[in-house]
């Protein structure tokens, strides 16, 4: 036998029959959760992931208990953890003044229900939602997981659906997903075009509220220009209260 034989059984979800788990958990300022990881009913210290949100505590971990049970040392294994900063655009953070604006590539419920609990630990403004629906077999076979995801987020926009090359599914659209999604008191607003959405995005996000950008590509490219804007927003009044006060102080 080796060490690694079994690891399914080392790592499980449930919480009271893992061998390996996190306790403890305490939210940091920006973004990363600190927890204390327990194996074996032994505590062996604090972690602080690199890579931020509760999904990622789950991550990180398994990836300890990986680490662990092949012969690493808790040293490493802690600097490992802290260190790794995570993939570009999953929950990745980008400049927007006032606001918290992520993008993230994930597209799986569970990846979207995740990050959106990591976001309202971190604002006390609403939370915006930007989803563009892929594939109408991916969109069928996860449907209630997905409309039970997003109707957490205080507003979702939905953009019309990437059929990835698939043929049309009856009744499997943005549109029913957005009919789903309120039936179960979530907000939407669909945009019909990429433009509509970012002059939406604009007008809606207040300072303190957060917006993640599920999806890639122009989609992104979206979230940027706007993070772009707000930064501006936020640094031109700091700016002219300088000038006025240079201008006092002068006499003038």
């Amino acid at each position: 036998p080796t060490r690694s034989r079994g690891l399914g059984d080392v790592y499980k979800r449930q919480a009271d029959t893992a061998v390996y788990r996190a306790m403890d958990l305490s939210l940091r300022a920006d973004g990363r959760v600190a927890y204390q990881l327990v194996a074996r009913e032994v505590a062996l210290g604090e972690l602080v992931p690199g890579v931020k949100g509760h999904l990622n505590v789950r991550n990180t971990v398994a990836a300890a208990a990986m680490a662990l049970e092949l012969g690493f040392d808790l040293v490493h294994v802690r600097e490992g953890v802290a260190r790794f900063p995570g993939l570009e655009d999953r929950f990745d953070e980008i400049d927007a003044g006032d606001r918290l604006v992520v993008t993230d590539y994930a597209s799986h419920p569970t990846c979207i229900r995740g990050n959106i609990r990591a976001l309202r630990g971190r604002t006390g403004g609403r939370i915006h939602v930007v989803f563009q629906p892929f594939r109408y077999s991916l969109l069928r076979y996860l449907w209630a997981e997905y409309s039970d995801a997003l109707r957490r987020a205080d507003h979702v926009h939905l953009v019309p659906l990437d059929p990835g090359g698939e043929v049309p599914i009856p009744g499997i659209s943005e549109l029913e997903l957005a009919r789903q999604i309120e039936d179960r008191g979530g907000t939407v607003t669909r945009h019909a075009t990429l433009e509509s959405l970012e002059g939406a995005l604009e007008l809606a996000l207040a300072p303190e509220d957060a917006l993640i950008v599920f999806g890639g590509g122009p989609l992104f490219d979206v979230a940027r220009r706007l993070g772009r804007s707000w930064s501006r927003q936020q640094v031109i009044p700091a700016t002219t209260e300088s000038t006025r006060g240079s201008a006092t102080a002068d006499g003038t």
